[in-house]
């Protein structure tokens, strides 16, 4: 498991996604960088208050959504996408329906932008090395 992070090769970039959940508070944060590790994009998403269960997966869902939809409005055509939620990497990654109700549709929706580019990756990455939520908040 690398302790850093790895940069795409020189065709790709790298999305990396975290989700947190504070009390009700519900955030998402998006890094993509290129192969030299400059950012080309990032954001920081508040999606406001959250009620009912499942709260960190559903967190770590829309970050992954959100890094999706960022590289296909920013037109890149191979990605690799990373985040700290082996769950959602499992969801994302295997040929299944079996999910929780209510992640039905985020799921749905990265599966079908994933489909969209030449080439894709998600992976799981180790908290240690996701620290996007971290980066951002120093950028603002």
């Amino acid at each position: 498991m690398p302790k850093t992070w790895i940069p795409p090769d020189c065709n790709s970039v790298k999305i990396n996604v975290d989700g947190a959940l504070k009390g009700s508070e519900l955030a998402t944060g998006v890094v993509i960088r290129d192969f030299s590790g400059n950012v080309k994009a990032c954001q920081i998403v508040y999606d406001g208050k959250w009620k009912g269960f499942d709260g960190a997966i559903e967190a770590e869902a829309r970050a992954f959504l959100k890094g999706i939809e960022l590289a296909r409005d920013l037109q890149f055509q191979s990605i690799i996408i990373e985040g700290d939620s082996q769950l959602m990497v499992k969801y994302l990654t295997e040929a299944t329906n079996s999910y929780p109700w209510r992640l039905r549709s985020l799921i749905v929706d990265c599966k079908s932008h994933l489909a969209t580019f030449l080439n894709f990756s998600v992976r799981f990455t180790p908290r240690s090395v996701n620290t996007v939520l971290t980066f951002l908040q120093r950028k603002q």
